[in-house]
């Protein structure tokens, strides 16, 4: 006869994990009770990077490609009972190379204005985390796309962040909104006496 003492108190903590890829992961029960424990993987299946030794309930691996979120039960038993716990586990490719086709633009008053960013990584939330766009442009939170048509003149310079569970890539970007500028003399034809010094001055319009 071999006494046991009955699997409990078996947990992980935490029991979510949220992470970028790439991110080495070693989690160890934080709490059981039992002795000749053996685990098991009851429902669910760990991210083809992970593994669970079956001796202590460790998990061990480093994720590099993304996983949608994914709960795993895992049973600890042995001859006289058994207990069982969830843990969930979700990898995000972060943004990288998060950028639009240029740092600067000049654009003409109350004309239509539309660029887009490119990046590597999984969808992000895109919005400006610091200054503000010229008035009359948005920025589309799933695309990253600015669009519109500037209705105030001004230089406005702004930070874009693109953010998703795995990180924040950041871009800075310039948007000078102009009038098409215009110029003319009081006169188009002058008479002058040679030899004096003579001035015309320009009326103009724009920045």
């Amino acid at each position: 006869i071999t006494p046991l003492l009955i699997p409990s108190d078996f947990a992980y903590t935490p029991a979510i994990y949220n992470l970028p890829t790439n991110t080495l992961v070693d989690v160890d029960p934080y709490t059981i009770i039992g002795e000749s424990l053996t685990f098991v993987i009851t429902n669910g299946t760990l991210p083809n990077e992970l593994t669970m030794n079956s001796q202590n309930g460790n998990i061990y691996g480093l994720v590099s490609v993304s996983h949608p979120f994914t709960t795993i039960t895992i049973k600890a038993y042995n001859d006289v009972g058994f207990v069982s716990t969830d843990i969930s586990f979700k990898f995000t490719n972060p943004p990288i190379n998060f950028k639009y086709p240029k740092n600067e633009y000049y654009q003409v008053l109350n004309t239509e204005f539309e660029i887009t960013p490119s990046l590597n990584g999984d969808p992000c939330i895109f919005s400006v985390v610091d200054g503000q766009l010229p008035p009359g442009l948005t920025i589309n939170q799933l695309t990253g796309t600015i669009s519109g048509t500037p209705t105030t003149v001004g230089i406005y310079v702004m930070k874009i962040a693109a953010v998703n569970d795995g990180g924040i890539d950041n871009f800075i970007i310039g948007i000078a909104v102009m009038n098409i500028p215009t110029i003319q003399y009081p006169q188009a034809k002058y008479s002058i006496v040679r030899n004096t010094d003579n001035c015309f001055s320009p009326i103009y319009t724009g920045e």
